[in-house]
């Protein structure tokens, strides 16, 4: 340890284990600024550029609104902007999703549920060629990533995938 002479005081001083203060601090603002954009930016949370996301069918008739990153017991909402073709629409979503949610609500209600085939189908009364928007909320009930599939009436299912911390 220095010790450095100051007219009227006795100051010890330690450059080097100053200096290794001065790194520690900078260090922790530059962690603590990635996490305030990791966060501004959706990867850690609810909403932002990087969540917020939209995939749609190859015929446009479904379109799919979710976030990619959740946390765990902490509600959510899939949006499913729809183009029906005959009065009753069929939501079908893949088992290895719904296992690891649980609904809490749908706007509107479904008509009928149904589980068959590996995949479970919400029946919904629509009117033909008239869009319609569904609301599939929902709370994840396990961490790590989440892999879906949601098809409309049996066609080519949309697949998408989600994250969830813990």
């Amino acid at each position: 340890m220095e010790q450095t002479n100051h007219p009227g005081f006795e100051l010890d001083e330690d450059h080097r284990q100053q200096k290794r203060e001065w790194l520690i601090q900078r260090a922790a603002w530059i962690a603590f600024l990635l996490i305030l954009a990791a966060v501004a930016l959706g990867l850690l949370g609810r909403g932002g550029p990087l969540s917020d996301t939209r995939i749609s069918a190859s015929d446009g008739k479904l379109q799919l609104q979710y976030q990619r990153f959740l946390r765990n017991h902490s509600s959510d909402t899939i949006r499913l902007s729809i183009q029906p073709r005959a009065g009753k629409t069929r939501i079908s979503f893949s088992n290895a999703y719904i296992e690891a949610l649980e609904f809490t609500s749908i706007t509107p209600p479904p008509d009928r549920t149904i589980a068959e085939d590996g995949v479970l189908t919400f029946e919904f009364n629509t009117r033909a060629n008239v869009p319609a928007e569904l609301h599939f909320h929902f709370e994840p009930q396990q961490i790590g990533s989440l892999r879906g599939t949601v098809a409309m009436d049996g066609d080519a299912p949309v697949t998408f995938t989600q994250f969830v911390y813990p």
